[in-house]
């Protein structure tokens, strides 16, 4: 188990063990299970090739950046069906020209203590 997390550690993974000695033996065992399974010298390398060596640029700023607006759906109470109609031609209008950037975030503890 220290050798796992000292990789972790090793690899700038170390924050995933930040709580580990507040959970209890069984989630402290499913973390340790779920840990070995991932492969951090090929999400480097992965990063590296496709990220970093891309030629994209890595640096923006997002100080400017500020949340979308929110359109319930039309079935939904409140829900306007012009908006959505409208913010889903926007949208997908952003897809097809290549401007949306999307990511899933993992939910749990990172999530709930920042």
């Amino acid at each position: 188990m220290q050798d796992l997390i000292q990789h972790y550690q090793d690899k700038g993974q170390g924050h995933v063990f930040a709580h580990f000695s507040s959970l209890d033996e069984e989630a402290q065992a499913a973390l340790i299970k779920q840990a070995e399974q991932i492969d951090l010298d090929e999400i480097a390398a992965l990063t590296k090739t496709l990220i970093k060596g891309s030629g994209y640029e890595t640096s923006y700023s997002v100080d400017d950046l500020t949340p979308g607006s929110y359109h319930p759906l039309p079935e939904k109470k409140n829900g306007n069906p012009s908006l959505w109609k409208e913010a889903k031609a926007k949208g997908e209008s952003a897809l097809r020209a290549g401007r949306v950037a999307a990511f899933t975030v993992a939910g749990g503890q990172g999530t709930r203590l920042g």
